[in-house]
């Protein structure tokens, strides 16, 4: 069960790193003092923004019906031999899938400005392009990026749409 919620959770947070790294701002993360460890600076919004989400459509109360329902499917000392293991890795499949497809419109802006920018380095050398493009793409990828989140509700729900379905088929 809390392999699929980390799952649907982890598509957030992997769309989130994509378009760090596009944005630029994969040079400078953020220090997570709990674990140490470099995090993202729009994966860690994004997945912020998941997590409210998550409550606003009462996905905690689905959990714990969930919960109840895999007591009775797997009951306490029983094995997992039961659950079909199948649902899971299509699941997973389909997570990472999804968590691109929300993140996609400002990747495809960021790979046509570093095309362009590719172009002006070809005819004008003399000119630091990198550095020019890194402003231009947090700029662009933020601005994008705002435009987009409140269209990809279809997404978002497909993705906690799929957590609640694939949790179904497990414990049914």
């Amino acid at each position: 069960m809390a392999s699929v919620l980390f799952a649907g959770f982890a598509a957030f947070h992997f769309g989130g790193r994509l378009l760090d790294f596009q944005i630029g701002f994969g040079l400078a993360g953020l220090v997570d003092i709990a674990t140490r460890n470099n995090m993202p600076l729009v994966g860690s919004i994004l997945s912020m923004l998941a997590v409210l989400m998550f409550f606003l459509i009462d996905g905690h109360l689905a959990m714990l019906q969930v919960l109840q329902l895999s007591f009775m499917k797997l009951p306490l000392g029983a094995g997992i031999a039961n659950l079909d293991i199948g649902v899971f890795i299509a699941y997973f499949g389909a997570c990472f899938s999804l968590g691109f497809a929300i993140v996609a419109p400002v990747v495809l802006c960021l790979l046509l400005i570093d095309i362009g920018m590719a172009f002006m380095s070809r005819t004008m050398p003399q000119m630091n392009v990198f550095i020019l493009s890194l402003g231009l793409k947090v700029i662009v990828g933020l601005i994008i990026l705002a435009i987009v989140v409140p269209f990809s509700g279809g997404i978002i729900h497909m993705l906690f749409d799929s957590i609640f379905t694939t949790w179904g088929k497990a414990v049914t």
